[in-house]
């Protein structure tokens, strides 16, 4: 792939950018598999299905109401529910309910501040339930391995 494009998905948008926070980003893992697991220790889909699995009921969750789009705004209400590192896996219970979107943009984020060319995808998926494809937001990055 041409380098002009992978150092412009390396580049932070409005929303990306983790702005006041951007140094808590500096602790964290520096290859994918790390950072997608700290991803997943901050947040949680408040779906009756996903919190079967881990045990907590909606009313345990503080909710994003999937509002939040800015990366500076999410890494502030998760530090306000749980004011931890980054990297330390929050219980469930103190993990920011949101949806898809929240996590392809929070991973982007980190993937970028490591210098990581990454971009969000959005499709519809037919493999979430029943027969309606719904928006379906993923994260894709470049590995130049």
């Amino acid at each position: 792939m041409d380098t002009t494009i992978r150092d412009f998905y390396r580049q932070h948008s409005a929303f990306t950018h983790p702005g006041k926070y951007a140094h808590l980003l500096d602790t964290l893992p520096d290859e994918v598999s790390g950072i997608v697991r700290c991803v997943q220790g901050l947040l949680i889909q408040p779906y009756p299905h996903i919190l079967s699995l881990h045990k907590v009921r909606i009313r345990q969750i503080n909710n994003a109401g999937f509002g939040i789009r800015a990366i500076e705004a999410t890494i502030e209400r998760i530090l306000s529910i749980h004011n931890a590192p980054l990297n330390k896996t929050r219980p469930p219970e103190k993990r920011l309910g949101v949806n898809c979107r929240n996590f392809a943009t929070l991973l982007v984020s980190i993937l970028r501040h490591k210098g990581i060319p990454a971009r969000e995808r959005v499709g519809f998926a037919g493999y979430l339930s029943g027969k309606i494809h719904y928006e379906h937001r993923i994260t894709e990055y470049w590995d130049d391995l």
